[in-house]
């Protein structure tokens, strides 16, 4: 209300290390299910790399697909993610992104792609910085700036074909079941069938037999 009054809509993400996935947005309009991409902000730190360029950039890319592809799954559920990446043996790289809930998965990569793409136009070579859009969030550096107790990742969301190792014991023992249920049915099936079939066959010969 303080930076932006009399506005018809605005929207605000929380940073910093004790609120990186908290989102306050209002609007004159139904926004539901609607991809934004702007208005956009960025902020970049003001150290740059001075280690191998090269080498940290495949490094980096490869941290933010890996980012980008867990963040946006999901449907209901929060699109959240934080991944790390070894830079060297004594130092790594930190991303998070978040994506609000109620776009598509196609809609949160869009967005997420879209992001990371810009920062690198407007902040390439330095050591961390974010991305902010009204449908997601991008942040990276060089130092664990999120904590995962109070964001954690979502857990799978319902439908998905990840079990979870609590009930993977029972998920696997139900399609046994299932599947052995069907092999059992196919295999009476045939058998009646045959029966019914062969004693047919011999009647209609003792009646040929006989005549």
């Amino acid at each position: 209300m303080t930076k932006c009054p009399n506005q018809k809509e605005a929207y605000f993400w929380g940073g910093g290390t004790e609120n990186p996935c908290c989102l306050v947005r209002y609007a004159d309009r139904s926004f539901s299910g609607i991809l934004d991409l702007d208005p956009a902000m960025s902020l970049t730190d003001a150290d740059k790399i001075t280690s191998n360029l090269t080498q940290f950039d495949m490094i980096w890319e490869r941290l933010m697909e890996r980012t980008i592809k867990r963040a946006s799954i999901g449907s209901c559920r929060p699109k959240f993610a934080t991944e790390e990446e070894d830079l060297t043996n004594l130092r790594q790289i930190y991303a998070l992104m978040h994506c609000t809930p109620h776009i598509s998965q196609n809609d949160s990569e869009v967005c997420l792609r879209q992001s990371v793409s810009a920062y690198l136009t407007c902040c390439h070579g330095k050591e961390g910085g974010y991305v902010l859009r009204p449908n997601c969030n991008f942040r990276w550096g060089l130092y664990s700036f999120y904590n995962e107790t109070v964001c954690p990742s979502p857990a799978p969301s319902p439908g998905s074909s990840t079990i979870s190792k609590d009930n993977g014991g029972i998920a696997a023992g139900i399609d046994v079941i299932i599947v052995v249920s069907a092999v059992i049915f196919v295999a009476i099936a045939v058998f009646t069938t045959y029966v019914f079939f062969n004693r047919r066959k011999k009647k209609k010969e003792r009646i040929l037999t006989c005549s």
